[in-house]
């Protein structure tokens, strides 16, 4: 059976491969779309944790206050994430 024109889809990055690349394919570009996949995950993870955190008991706060709680807020994602994230504007 002439396997060089079957195709296998690949669901994670949600493409077409031909079946003879596919052991290529699982160990390179599989194992980099997997990784940037985690990272946004986790960068989505971080952004909405900051959120949560900056805007509790906001109402009360003027800017002074509020730019102190950003620094508290940035330490504690440092420690809960391992690392700081430039969180886009």
């Amino acid at each position: 059976m002439d396997t060089g024109n079957q195709q296998w889809l690949c669901e994670f990055c949600n493409k077409n491969y031909s079946l003879n690349r596919k052991d290529k394919h699982l160990t390179k570009v599989h194992k980099k779309n997997k990784e940037r996949s985690d990272r946004e995950e986790e960068l989505e993870e971080y952004m909405i944790r900051r959120d949560i955190l900056l805007l509790e008991n906001i109402a009360d706060m003027d800017f002074e206050e509020f730019l102190k709680k950003l620094v508290l807020v940035d330490k504690q994602l440092k420690k809960e994430f391992g690392r700081n994230y430039k969180v886009p504007e």
